[in-house]
């Protein structure tokens, strides 16, 4: 005879707070197979903070189990699948600055294909950032990173600066994604402001260098001269 049990689910009727348990044991063993069912699973929830995790268990000769976990807390979110064999996760944090307009921000995402036993074989994304803010204009730099087992890792560092004083536009990146370092791909873009008598003097410019012999050279300048 096959027999199923199950627990009571406790909740709160508002889904900014909860709190479900559920058991279920199905048994077969009565009807000739040797195979049991367990699966146990809770969901837990506070506000912005979710945890979820389950186990199914599959009885017999020998025991298989399964395990899932996922999870949003307030900087980091996150997904565990434990088969037999390997663990599989994926990882991901982001930190804010303090103040909602400067400060530094960090965000990273992993994910791990066999967590367990190859802990070191992951592929990853990060970047840093800064944002300052003043009277004459604002500015960001930072750097974003792309790790990967099999490939290079790739990364991009860059500055970027509007309206400081005469400067409107200044900013700056470095590409990382060639096999020799030496390789490396720099790009400059500059934007000044002059007043002058009888209008304002503009000038920019742009231009890209490389080992590789990438260039764009220098664009000249202009003026703009108020009618």
């Amino acid at each position: 005879m096959r027999k199923l049990t199950t627990c009571k689910t406790v909740f709160v009727a508002d889904l900014a707070e909860y709190n479900h348990e559920l058991k279920i044991n199905y048994d077969m063993r009565s009807i000739g197979n040797p195979t049991t069912v367990t699966l146990k699973a809770t969901n837990i929830r506070k506000g912005g903070i979710v945890d979820h995790d389950a186990e199914l268990v599959l009885g017999g000769a020998k025991d298989v189990k399964i395990k899932t976990k996922a999870y949003v807390h307030e900087t980091s979110a996150g997904a565990i699948l434990t088969l037999p064999k390997r663990t599989i996760e994926a990882y991901a944090s982001l930190d804010l600055p303090k103040a909602k307009k400067e400060g530094s921000l960090r965000a990273e995402a992993t994910l791990w294909l066999d967590k367990v036993r190859n802990p070191s074989l992951k592929t990853s994304a990060t970047l840093n950032a800064d944002v300052s803010r003043s009277p004459d204009g604002a500015s960001i730099s930072g750097e974003a990173r792309v790790v990967h087992p099999k490939t290079k890792e790739i990364g991009v560092k860059g500055k970027l600066a509007v309206a400081t004083k005469n400067t409107l536009l200044d900013a700056s990146a470095e590409l990382d994604v060639f096999d020799d370092v030496k390789q490396k791909v720099n790009i400059e873009a500059k934007v000044n402001a002059i007043e002058i008598p009888g209008g304002r003097n503009v000038t920019y410019s742009l231009g890209a260098k490389s080992k590789v012999k990438l260039g764009l050279g220098a664009f000249p300048c202009i003026s703009l001269l108020r009618a």
